[in-house]
């Protein structure tokens, strides 16, 4: 029978437990606050008596000395690094680190010892010396604009020695900004001016009085070629390059002005390496090479090229491709996200054109998409050369979704890492919202959804088929009278030679079947082990191919343990749990 009267019940369950221990050691009151971020930063203030009156731990064989902190849940233990100039000997403070959503228990060790095993005590009640992560304590990033900058740059919600004060006409030092979406709303922003001269990726943390250290949302998160994720980035500044023109032959001494410039950078002029003879955070000067072989357009700056035709009209779309400069209405701007502004200012009824190199990070897998509002075409080429891009992608109907059409997606491109591919989209817009976005989809990534929300999860199949063979064995005897079968140790019922195979095959059986012991000494009043058949009615299915708990059969999925003649029966759902 395969009902589950559960021969066992393995329970593990939370009960709190006091740690107070009554004596004369040093005691834990309270803490506050109670709960706080998820990422640490949280100043928890611990209030008590008996606590070190050593806040220096220096020098050989004093390292146990002062007081230490941990927050204990049931599976793990982090300290809380203690800020020893505002402790005393009736007074801790320290600042969590970052750990898993849930409650945890303050312990505290004076010198190297918890207070527990030196007859100290915890609060009375421990709901005031529990401390709970939450993400609802958690201060939350939700954007960082904008997110590609030169160092000083005034930006909105970041962090990393940001100054939020300036200096006024009259030489006062006022806020950048400080709002809330309303009065009642915990949502807002605020700009600050970041410090610092880093050229790179960077992330953007801030610390909440009371709350602890933020959040980052994941659809804030971007990857960089260097697969790290990161909010922002900065830049260096070319503000001007002296002389325009040179020598098809090379040697012409060029002087870039700029900021932010560090040794490491190099210059290329037409693709072409441009040799480096002095570099400050403020100056380059290095001398061409010759001209490369002719080619347009060369790969330059990061971003791509955006040209928009407001006068100009087509009559399909392709025919973008074919306008330059002297056509009607253009202007001309540089995009750094492979995207027009959604709702730019062109206007109505204009065309554009988005240019540039895709330069992939490291040797993989690519595929390219488009998005538009109304309508685009993408062009790739497996080279640098423009003559040599084929349409891979189109968006005939206006949509923001990556993956509502069969046509945005483009076909497996295999690509190496650090080469140069030219990609071109064409764009036309006929009212209302505009715009026109790239993307790239590449299959060898670290990352999956939960950590950035472009990252979209791999789902695969396996599917395994096997095919039964029913193996025939021959036995043979040695005798003419009784015998028995053994198989690892246990013995079949007693054969003979002219048992019939009826027989023979019930104690094959009987070996693999699991035996059923009689373990009560009370009368049995009513016995049904679903291997015979004592003409009640059953609910269910007898079954043997699953293990019962004990014989060959088990009955599957049965509404009733048993139905007497003339009665409901009795039902499973008493038990609340029934297996088959």
């Amino acid at each position: 029978m395969r009902i589950h009267f559960i021969a066992a019940i393995f329970v593990v369950c939370q009960i709190p437990v006091s740690l107070s221990v009554e004596g004369n050691g040093p005691k834990v009151d309270k803490i506050s606050p109670v709960s706080g971020s998820v990422r640490g930063a949280t100043e928890i203030t611990i209030e008590g008596s008996g606590f070190s009156p050593n806040p220096f731990n220096f020098g050989p064989g004093n390292e146990h000395l002062g007081n230490m902190v941990f927050l204990a849940s049931m599976t793990s233990s982090i300290q809380c690094d203690v800020n020893m100039y505002y402790s005393t000997d009736n007074r801790i403070v320290c600042d969590t680190r970052r750990a898993s959503p849930g409650s945890y228990t303050i312990r505290v060790a004076v010198d190297g010892v918890f207070i527990e095993d030196i007859g100290g005590q915890y609060c009375d009640d421990m709901e005031y010396c529990t401390f709970t992560y939450s993400l609802d304590r958690s201060p939350k990033i939700l954007s960082v604009t904008p997110s590609i900058i030169v160092p000083g740059t005034k930006v909105y919600n970041t962090g990393q020695e940001c100054s939020l004060l300036y200096t006024d006409e009259n030489g006062k030092e006022q806020l950048y900004g400080i709002t809330l979406d309303s009065y009642y709303s915990t949502w807002g922003n605020f700009q600050c001016r970041p410090g610092g001269t880093f050229i790179g990726s960077q992330n953007v943390s801030l610390i909440v009085s009371g709350y602890g250290r933020s959040l980052a949302l994941t659809q804030l998160l971007k990857v960089s070629a260097q697969n790290k994720l990161y909010m922002f980035q900065t830049h260096a500044e070319i503000i001007n390059v002296d002389p325009s023109a040179g020598s098809t032959e090379g040697g012409t001494h060029l002087t870039i002005t700029g900021k932010h410039f560090d040794t490491d950078s190099t210059v290329l002029v037409g693709g072409v390496p441009c040799i480096i003879d002095d570099i400050t955070t403020t100056s380059i000067t290095c001398v061409t090479g010759a001209q490369p072989a002719a080619q347009s357009p060369y790969p330059g700056n990061r971003g791509l090229l955006r040209e928009v035709w407001t006068g100009t009209t087509v009559n399909i779309i392709s025919e973008i491709a074919t306008l330059n400069d002297s056509s009607s209405g253009y202007f001309d701007e540089i995009v750094v996200d492979g995207s027009s502004e959604s709702g730019s200012d062109a206007g109505d009824n204009y065309v554009s054109r988005l240019s540039g190199y895709f330069v992939a990070p490291y040797d993989s897998d690519f595929t390219f998409f488009i998005v538009a509002d109304n309508e685009a075409q993408l062009y790739f080429s497996e080279t640098e050369n423009r003559s040599d891009k084929q349409l891979i992608a189109s968006c005939s109907s206006p949509t923001s979704n990556w993956f509502r059409y069969d046509e945005q997606k483009s076909e497996l491109f295999s690509l190496t890492g650090g080469t140069k591919y030219y990609i071109e989209a064409l764009h036309r817009e006929y009212s209302g919202v505009d715009s026109v976005k790239i993307g790239v989809l590449v299959d060898d990534t670290p990352f999956v959804h939960s950590q950035v929300e472009s990252a979209v999860n791999e789902f695969q199949r396996i599917q395994i088929s096997s095919v039964t063979k029913q193996e025939i064995q021959s036995v043979t005897l040695f005798t003419e009278d009784v015998f028995q079968f053994v198989y690892d140790g246990i013995e079949s019922d007693l054969l003979s030679l002219s048992s019939e195979v009826a027989e023979m095959q019930s104690a094959l059986l009987k070996m693999f079947s699991v035996q059923c012991l009689e373990t009560q000494t009370a009368p049995t009043w009513f016995l049904d082990d679903f291997e015979n058949d004592i003409g009640l009615y059953e609910t269910g299915e007898r079954v043997q191919d699953e293990e019962p708990f004990c014989g060959q059969t088990s009955l599957k999925n049965p509404t009733n343990i048993y139905v007497a003649p003339g009665e409901y029966g009795f039902p499973v759902s008493v038990y609340n749990t029934v297996s088959h």
